[in-house]
């Protein structure tokens, strides 16, 4: 494939992509071991479809391409084994092995999860051990003890603080106030009059 006036671009099958201008050859930038099967310029940008999703490189001020971003089933592919690729404005129609898709290139991946940090477990009123084995029994109880909960990207963030049946309000993130040994059932959202999307957590 060319690239430019003076590069051609090289695809292989289980070995990467090169960059060549038919003196020095030089190989994509984390592409070793990748099965190459399509390639689309896009303007400063170089994107790939591999058996590990799509590739998308962009080109540094030294005239090198740099990886930028990978997508993969966690941007919303249907499979991660893309055979080939199609571009129209900035717009990826990608052909992989279960069917067609399509990725805006624009689109920028968001961290939509909480870390939670697990202080326990208890299972049928005994705790679970790292490694142990636990079976399925009916009528159980599971708890789950949290240590800690991060908010720390909470812009935009509301919770539904459920206090009984048919007694709940709506809460904003900005001034969380749980109370220790308290039950809570909480459906944490992103604020959908400021934002296009929602997620629950």
């Amino acid at each position: 494939m060319v690239i430019d006036t003076n590069n051609l671009l090289i695809c292989t099958d289980g070995f990467g992509a090169y960059i060549t201008d038919l003196k020095t050859i030089k190989p994509l930038p984390k592409s070793e071991f990748l099965s190459v099967q399509d390639a689309k310029i896009y303007n400063d940008k170089l994107v790939l479809a591999t058996n590990k999703g799509v590739w998308q490189y962009k080109k540094d001020p030294s005239n090198m391409y740099a990886i930028q971003r990978i997508f993969t089933r966690k941007d919303g592919l249907s499979s991660n084994l893309i055979n080939s690729i199609a571009l129209k404005d900035s717009t990826l129609f990608v052909g992989s092995d279960t069917g067609i898709n399509t990725l805006n290139l624009h689109t920028k991946r968001l961290n939509s999860l909480l870390a939670l940090y697990i202080a326990g477990v208890n299972f049928q009123n005994k705790t679970i051990q790292n490694n142990s084995t636990t079976y399925y029994k009916k009528n159980n109880s599971l708890q789950v003890q949290v240590a800690s909960i991060d908010y720390s990207d909470t812009n935009d963030l509301v919770y539904v603080h459920e206090y009984g049946a048919g007694s709940n309000e709506l809460k904003e993130f900005s001034n969380v106030d749980l109370s220790a040994n308290t039950w809570y059932h909480i459906y944490i959202t992103r604020n959908t009059a400021t934002k296009f999307w929602s997620n629950s957590r």
